[in-house]
């Protein structure tokens, strides 16, 4: 991975092959990107987990995210990648014709998303410390200087390329690994006679009701719709046709990786039944696999997590460089300094990941928190904004809308109020959105949002 970072830094001629591999990516490589970014700690170990505490409903936390990407290919893409911006707050400004919304957008990401790579790294420090002696802290901090070396060097360019090699691992890995405890548990019915009932129930169960679906369709959903790595890898694509084809083709993969995920972890539930949940894969390829195909299942997981964690980390550089850091003057940065100030930013977020990482332990209960904050500030006004000029949306109500539906999703989150989030966040969102606009357009002010957007 270090070695594709430096040799793809040598082709970085400008701003734009940094933030988007100098818009060359075909369908295939695209789409490769999109699912290595998916299929990463929450959709190895964080999934396994599930499918080993659930069963298979556990699906559910990646088939959640297959709707969001069909809508944003079919219905988005185009507009997207038509926006000539590198970055999703740079659409919302473009929308909206509001640098405070923009800014506003670009921290949240980039507090969010902090957290998320940090799950990452914490589920790389899982894998390896299972099949690996050593101490878990320095495990940590050598994994997340690898991926920020290497996102560092050679920005979208070499994560396009590393994401290729690290989906194609991936898949070898998962493969073998589903294989083996396919035969190891007796098949369909080992299973139906060892897990639990309700393990095998589908599309829910007694421990995943309408509830948690509907949830996990919006929130978790809506990070596949409204996340700014999947904007990322728009922005990556030769044409707009491509990019529409690669969400599609994204979307499609989902669904076979995510039921032999599962399904491994509910074979780790059976083999293995006083480990914890998020241990399952781990211990899987550590007692199950032998010597040689063990380290090739282990180089999959950590593809798996380096994958997403270089598209995370790279996003939130990108935004917090070119969309706060950048808008502060009058006048846009040069170049060549926007480029060393990204860059800066990918070692200074990454060592704030790694940071965090070895403070935190749990991936999936960091995921929701990050996931339905940002969905509760973002889905409603950068959706509405496709439509901005049509629904005489003002910038006041969208910049009120991502900080007062945002804190909202936060303190009922962190109060532990999951199920009002659902109720509550959305339709406060549009609420405010709507009435802020209709005040500022009819006694204040009236914007020049963008109709072509």
């Amino acid at each position: 991975m270090l070695c594709i970072g430096y040799f793809s830094s040598k082709k970085i001629t400008g701003i734009e092959g940094f933030y988007t591999g100098n818009r060359s990516g075909g369908v295939m490589v695209i789409a490769g990107s999109l699912l290595a970014t998916i299929v990463w700690g929450s959709g190895t170990l964080g999934l396994a987990g599930l499918g080993f505490s659930q069963g298979l409903t556990g699906a559910w936390w990646l088939l959640a995210g297959v709707p969001g990407l069909v809508f944003l290919g079919v219905f988005f893409a185009r507009k997207i990648h038509s926006c000539g911006v590198y970055t999703l707050p740079g659409v919302l400004e473009r929308q909206y014709g509001s640098r405070a919304v923009k800014i506003t957008a670009s921290l949240l990401i980039s507090v969010s998303w902090l957290g998320i790579i940090a799950g990452q790294i914490i589920a790389a420090g899982k894998v390896l410390s299972a099949v690996w002696p050593g101490s878990t802290m320095q495990i940590i901090v050598a994994v997340g200087t690898v991926i920020t070396l290497y996102t560092a060097l050679g920005g979208q360019y070499s994560i396009l390329r590393t994401d290729a090699v690290q989906m194609l691992i991936i898949t070898v890995g998962i493969i073998i690994c589903g294989i083996a405890a396919y035969h190891t548990v007796g098949g369909i019915q080992g299973l139906s006679a060892s897990l639990p009932e309700g393990h095998l129930s589908f599309p829910l169960s007694p421990d995943f009701g309408e509830g948690m679906l509907v949830y996990y369709l919006f929130f978790v959903g809506a990070t596949f719709f409204a996340g700014p790595d999947m904007y990322s890898r728009v922005f990556c694509a030769d044409s707009p046709e491509t990019a529409k084809k690669s969400l599609l083709l994204a979307a499609a993969g989902i669904i076979p990786v995510a039921a032999v995920i599962v399904f491994t972890g509910m074979s780790a539930r059976v083999l293995f039944p006083g480990i914890g949940a998020e241990d399952a894969l781990p211990t899987l390829v550590a007692e199950l696999l032998p010597a040689g195909i063990s380290g090739l299942v282990l180089a999959a997981l950590l593809a798996a997590l380096m994958s997403s964690a270089d598209t995370c980390l790279m996003t939130a550089s990108m935004i917090l460089a070119g969309d706060v850091i950048g808008s502060a003057g009058k006048n846009p940065l040069p170049e060549n300094r926007q480029l060393f100030l990204t860059r800066m930013m990918i070692l200074l977020l990454g060592g704030c990941s790694v940071a965090i990482a070895l403070y935190y332990r749990n991936i999936i209960s960091a995921l929701l928190l990050a996931y339905t904050v940002y969905a509760a500030a973002v889905l409603v006004p950068l959706t509405a904004g496709f439509f901005a000029e049509k629904l005489r949306l003002h910038p006041a109500g969208a910049l009120v809308s991502v900080i007062v539906s945002g804190s909202l999703g936060l303190f009922l989150t962190l109060a532990g109020h999951r199920g009002p989030v659902l109720v509550v966040c959305f339709p406060v969102s549009g609420f405010v959105l709507f009435t802020v606009s209709f005040v500022f357009r009819r006694w204040i002010s009236t914007p020049a949002c963008n109709k072509n957007v």
